[in-house]
């Protein structure tokens, strides 16, 4: 490959302390943060229920998920019981994933 013509490439010629430094097997010493880290304990966890907004997002969160679930076990159940084919079943749930997986593709196409 060439390089542009406003690109001057010169050789760099390796010093011997570079060669022995590259030659040098010895890890840096590990950073010191890591060894006063601790795992955090039940209550750190659950400090954050002491915000009232992140408690009324959790729930917001808890009621919505479960909206969705009995929304997905319900559509399953009236496809199935009306056709009788699990075909149409998998078709049917396959096709409610696939405007989500229609929003990721276009993003990274128009991103």
């Amino acid at each position: 490959m060439r390089a542009p013509p406003n690109l001057h490439l010169t050789p760099i010629e390796p010093s011997e302390e570079l060669e022995l430094q590259a030659g040098a097997v010895e890890a840096p010493p590990p950073p010191q943060i890591l060894a006063s880290w601790q795992a955090p304990t039940a209550l750190d966890v659950l400090s954050v229920f002491r915000h009232r907004n992140y408690r009324l997002f959790f729930i917001g969160q808890i009621v919505s998920l479960t909206g969705n679930w009995i929304t997905n076990v319900a559509q399953g159940w009236l496809v199935y019981a009306l056709t009788r084919s699990p075909l149409m079943l998998g078709a049917v749930t396959f096709a409610g994933q696939a405007p989500p997986t229609n929003l990721i593709v276009e993003k990274e196409r128009l991103g």
